[in-house]
C-alpha cells in the first residue's frame, strides 16, 4: 500500500486479508491495523470558520429567500421548487381519494393522467422542454401507477388497457401481449375484447408486415372459448342466448377478414358448414355432440355435393337418408357457366396474368367442389380447395331460432355488404391510436380500412346466390318450421320485445331485391310488390319504406313518394317503425 515502509504489512478484519506473499516472506514485517481508531487517519479536515460559499440557482426562483424559507412564511413547502402548488394541491386530493377508497377506478385513471399533467405544469413554469428519456421516465411512472392499481381494482379492463396502450408507447410489443393474454383470462366472457384483441394483432401485422395466421388465430381463439361455454365445457354466467348471439358476431369479423385477406373461398364455405350444421341437421343427431355433428357432415362437404345456397341443394340430413343419391346431385353450373379470358400472342404476360387474377377474384369465390364422378384433379387452384377439416376449427351449432336468424343475416351482410344493426356493427379499431408514432388522422384511415372491403358488389353472382340461399333457408327448414307455427307466431307478438323473425326475413328478402342491379326494373318490383302482397307483410312499415327505397334506387322518385303517401294511409297509428 502506498504509505507504508517496506517493514510494515496491512492487515484488515476477518474476510478482507489482502496479502499475496508467502507467509515467510512477510513474518519479520509489522502488523500495522488500520481498523483501529488510533491508527485510522482521517481523509480530510474541514475548517468551519470559514463559511460556505453559495452559488447561484440552477433554476432561477421568483420570490426572494422569504418565499423559499419555510420558517419565514409558517408553512411547510412539499415541493422544493415552489412552482406548481395546483399540481400539489391535486396530487393530495388524488391520494386522499385513494386512501378512503382503494378500489375506485377513476380515482386510478386521473391519477395515471396527473403524472403526465404534473410534468407539463413543471416544464411550463421552468422554460424546461421535455426530452425523450423525461418522456420514457413518465411512462414508466405511470406503469409502475398501474401496476398497483390493477392489485388494488382486481383486474379493471379500463386498467388493463391503459396499461396495454403504456406499454406499446414504450415498446414493449412482447408485454402488451402478455396483458391482452392476462386481461382475455380474466374476461373470457366479453366479446368485444376479444376482437378488439384481433384487432391489435391486425394492427400489429399491418404495420409491420402483414401474417394472415397471426391475425386469423385470434378470432379462432375466440370461437373455441365461446364454443367451449355453449358446450357446456367451461363455466360462465352469459345467457344462451348472449353465447350464441357472441358466436355469429364473431364468427361475422372472422369472415369480413377472410375477405380482406382475399381468401372468399374459406369465408364462403364457412357460412355455408354453419347454416348447414344449424338449419339442415337431422333430427336424429340432436342429441349427439358436435364432434358426431362433424363427422357426419363430412363425407357430405367432401363429396363434391352442392352445398347450402348453391343449385340444386338439398343439405346433408336429404342426402344421409338416401346416400346412393349423393353423385347424382354433383352437377352443377355454377363454376362451369363461366369462361376465363384467353392470353393472346401479342399480349404482355404481366397484363395477361393481372387479367386472369382479377377474373377469377370476380367470378371465382365460391369454394371448389370436388367431381369424384370424373376423376381429375378437377381444379388448378388449390386455394378454392376448402375441406371440412379446414374449417373444423371454426365452426359451432346454433339451437335458438334468434340466433339462426342472425347467423343468416350475417350471411347476407358478408355477400352483399354493409347493412345489419347495432348487434353486427364493426368494433372501433382504436388500438391504433394507441400505437407510437400514429397521430389521430392515420388511425382514422387505418380504422377505415378495417370496414367491408372494397369491391364488395363487383363480385359477379353473389346476388343470385344470397337469392338461393334465402329461398333454401324457407324451404324445410328447421329453422321456419318452427317460426311460422301458430304457437310461435302469437308468442312472438305477446312476449319478444324484438321484430319477428319472419319479419327480419322479409327484410332481407327486400335487401336483395335493392341489390339485384343485373335485375330489369319491371322483374324487381314485382318481386317486391308479390313480397307485400301477403296479409301478414302488408301493415310493415320498415318494408314499405325499403320497397319506397327501391324505387329511388331505380330513378322513380315520384312513384316512391306516391307509395310513401299510401304506406301511412295504410299503416295504422298505432304501429311504430322498429
Amino acid at each position: 500500500m502506498n504509505g507504508l515502509p517496506p517493514t510494515q504489512l496491512a492487515v484488515y478484519p476477518k474476510g478482507w486479508r489482502c496479502d499475496l506473499l508467502p507467509r515467510e516472506r512477510v513474518a519479520c514485517k509489522k502488523v500495522v491495523r488500520f481498523w483501529q481508531a488510533s491508527k485510522t487517519r482521517a481523509s480530510g479536515v474541514a475548517r468551519v470558520s470559514v463559511p460556505f460559499a453559495a452559488g447561484q440557482e440552477y433554476v432561477p426562483l421568483e420570490g426572494g429567500q422569504a418565499s423559499r424559507n419555510p420558517t419565514a412564511t409558517g408553512k411547510c413547502v412539499v415541493d422544493p421548487l415552489g412552482l406548481c402548488p395546483e399540481a400539489l394541491a391535486r396530487h393530495a386530493e388524488l391520494q386522499e381519494r385513494l386512501r378512503l377508497v382503494p378500489g375506485d377506478e377513476q380515482a386510478w385513471l386521473d391519477l395515471v393522467a396527473f403524472q403526465e399533467e404534473y410534468v407539463a405544469a413543471l416544464e411550463e413554469a421552468s422554460g424546461i422542454h421535455r426530452t425523450h428519456g423525461r418522456a420514457r421516465a413518465i411512462r414508466d411512472k405511470k406503469l409502475a401507477v398501474l401496476e398497483q392499481a390493477l392489485l388494488r381494482t382486481h383486474g379493471c379492463v379500463s386498467l388493463h388497457l391503459l396499461k396495454i396502450q403504456v406499454l406499446l408507447e414504450l415498446g414493449e410489443e412482447a408485454r402488451a401481449s402478455q396483458a391482452w393474454e392476462e386481461l382475455l383470462r380474466l374476461q373470457p366472457g366479453n366479446w368485444r375484447l376479444w376482437l378488439e384483441r384481433a384487432r391489435f394483432l391486425q394492427a400489429e401485422t399491418t404495420l409491420s408486415g402483414f401474417e394472415v395466421a397471426a391475425a386469423g388465430h385470434a378470432y379462432l381463439r375466440a370461437l373455441a372459448c365461446f364454443r367451449d361455454m355453449q358446450e357446456g365445457r367451461r363455466s360462465s354466467s352469459l345467457a344462451p342466448e348472449d353465447i350464441e348471439r357472441h358466436l355469429v358476431e364473431v364468427c361475422r369479423q372472422y369472415a369480413v377478414f377472410l375477405c380482406q385477406c382475399g381468401q372468399w373461398e374459406r369465408a364462403v364455405g364457412l357460412l355455408q358448414a354453419l347454416l348447414e350444421l344449424s338449419l339442415r341437421r337431422p333430427p336424429r343427431v340432436e342429441s349427439l355432440p358436435l364432434d358426431q355433428w362433424l363427422t357426419l357432415l363430412e363425407p357430405f362437404w367432401d363429396s363434391g355435393a352442392p352445398r347450402f345456397g348453391e343449385s340444386n341443394s338439398q343439405g346433408w340430413a336429404h342426402l344421409m337418408e338416401q346416400p346412393e343419391r349423393l353423385l347424382a346431385q354433383q352437377s352443377s353450373k355454377d363454376d362451369e357457366a363461366v369462361s376465363e379470358p384467353t392470353v393472346g400472342e401479342g399480349q404482355d404476360l404481366r397484363e395477361a396474368w393481372l387479367s386472369l387474377e382479377c377474373h377469377r377474384d370476380r367470378h371465382h369465390w365460391l369454394p371448389y367442389r370436388p367431381d369424384l364422378s370424373s376423376g381429375g384433379e378437377g381444379c388448378d387452384d388449390p386455394e378454392r380447395m376448402v375441406m371440412l377439416e379446414d374449417l373444423t376449427s371454426a365452426l359451432f351449432r346454433l339451437r335458438l331460432p334468434s340466433s339462426q336468424m342472425h347467423l343468416l343475416r350475417a350471411t347476407v351482410d358478408v355477400l352483399l355488404g354493409g347493412g345489419g344493426g347495432a348487434d353486427s356493427s364493426l368494433v372501433e379499431a382504436d388500438c391504433f391510436q394507441r400505437l407510437p408514432g400514429v397521430d389521430l388522422t392515420m388511425a382514422r384511415c387505418f380504422r377505415d380500412s378495417l370496414g367491408f372491403p372494397s369491391g364488395w358488389s363487383q363480385r359477379a353472382g353473389t346476388t343470385d346466390f344470397v337469392h338461393r340461399l334465402l329461398a333454401q333457408s324457407q324451404a324445410g327448414a328447421s329453422l321456419f318450421e318452427r317460426i311460422l307455427s301458430p304457437r310461435a307466431i302469437r308468442e312472438q307478438e305477446l312476449f319478444s320485445k324484438e321484430p319477428p323473425l319472419w319479419d327480419e326475413h322479409s327484410l332481407l328478402w327486400m335487401r336483395v331485391f335493392r341489390r339485384a342491379d343485373d335485375w330489369t326494373a319491371r322483374q324487381r318490383k314485382k318481386a317486391a310488390k308479390a313480397l307485400l302482397s301477403e296479409p301478414r307483410r302488408e301493415r310493415h312499415l320498415d318494408l314499405w319504406t325499403e320497397y319506397g327505397q327501391l324505387l329511388l334506387d331505380m330513378d322513380l322518385s315520384q312513384e316512391a313518394a306516391t307509395l310513401y303517401e299510401r304506406a301511412l294511409d295504410t299503416v295504422s297509428p298505432t304501429s311504430t317503425p322498429r
